[in-house]
């Protein structure tokens, strides 16, 4: 999978100076890279706060009483096997063909959907392949072993704890 990308950050990336936004979106691995991270370790998590019901409600077979505080997940969905198969693994070829993809706009919601999506989910994607090019150019990484990682909602989605890694300089 590295080896994949940084064989892309070379074939692109590095090839042209200044980098522009039309090079960025020629690579096609590290959009996928950075879907799968955002689809498994979204950092937002729940929604955008908790709403009260002002009413009763029904929602498929769920009763939702008047008074009820309800929070959006943007997680759940994501480990859904209906919308995503193996939906725990980390697999980025999963973006990669059109046929993968889920159907439903709501399945996939890193930048949240529809008309109150966020305004800068471009701007977001283009300063995430930049920060991960570099980093994968600059730094040759792995994990500590026998490393476990565990997920839960602290200030936002994310890793519990510390993410213990062995960096070094890439010559």
């Amino acid at each position: 999978m590295l080896a994949k990308l940084r064989e892309e950050i070379a074939e692109i990336y590095d090839k042209e100076d200044p980098i522009t936004v039309d090079s960025l979106n020629k690579m096609d691995y590290l959009t996928a890279i950075i879907k799968e991270a955002l689809r498994l370790y979204n950092p937002i998590g729940i929604g955008p706060g908790f709403k009260e019901a002002s009413e009763d409600h029904k929602l498929g077979d769920i009763t939702i009483q008047k008074g009820t505080r309800v929070v959006a997940s943007l997680v759940h969905t994501n480990f859904q096997s209906k919308y995503f198969e193996d939906p725990t693994g980390f697999k980025p070829e999963r973006w990669l063909k059109k046929e993968n993809l889920p159907t439903d706009p709501y399945a996939f919601t890193p930048f949240w959907a529809g008309p109150r999506n966020c305004i800068g989910q471009h701007l977001a994607m283009i300063e995430a392949k930049i920060m991960v090019c570099e980093f994968v150019k600059m730094y040759d990484f792995e994990l500590i072993k026998d490393y476990k990682l565990k997920l839960g909602i602290e200030k936002g989605y994310g890793a519990m704890g510390d993410l213990p890694m062995n960096l070094t300089l890439r010559k």
